[in-house]
């Protein structure tokens, strides 16, 4: 069984994929989202085999929630993926939605 991590779990994007993820039988998911701990995300990111990264803010308030949403959360995620020299499939979206 192949163990996906999706960040951003709480988007529409993500609800669904988990969905379709779940209903086929083949794979565990293991839920990253705002409530999470950086302890859960390295905890996941040391058992997945693959990384579906939707989260991020594309219409930011301020350029502080950019970063800290977008910029810190993927160089903490590179950050224990370097760390661990693990190797997972990553695959993540882009918006053309924000300004920054």
């Amino acid at each position: 069984m192949e163990k996906i991590l999706i960040t951003g779990s709480d988007g529409f994007i993500a609800k669904n994929l988990k969905t379709r993820l779940l209903s086929s039988g083949n794979y565990e998911v293991f839920e990253f989202n705002r409530q999470s701990t950086k302890e859960q995300l390295e905890e996941y990111l040391l058992s997945a085999d693959a990384i579906f990264h939707l989260a991020g803010v594309n219409r930011p308030k301020n350029s502080e929630d950019f970063f800290k949403d977008n910029v810190h959360l993927l160089k903490d995620m590179f950050e224990i993926i370097n760390d661990n020299s693990l190797n997972p499939k990553f695959i993540f979206t882009s918006s053309t939605q924000s300004s920054n």
